[in-house]
């Protein structure tokens, strides 16, 4: 079996995040980058690797959502108790 790809197919989709582009190498690590666009609307640049590997699924919408409803049910979760 041999190594992955080394870029990313324009077009890809990982979790909410899709490939625009390869966007060059970072200076120090000199791992590909490559241009994403989420779902909301933000754009970002991350590694293939991290791509590649699922570490990244969104450009922090997903755990901003996840955190508001976990705060919701905590908050209805109280009220109940009162």
């Amino acid at each position: 079996m041999g190594r992955s790809p080394k870029f990313l197919e324009v077009g890809e989709r990982f979790g909410r995040l899709v490939v625009v582009a390869t966007a060059g190498q970072e200076e120090d690590t000199g791992k590909t980058l490559a241009h994403l666009r989420c779902d909301c609307g933000s754009v970002l640049f991350r590694t293939c690797s991290a791509m590649r590997r699922g570490n990244t699924k969104s450009c922090g919408c997903l755990a901003s959502e996840h955190g508001h409803r976990i705060g919701l049910i905590y908050a209805r979760k109280k009220r109940e108790e009162d």
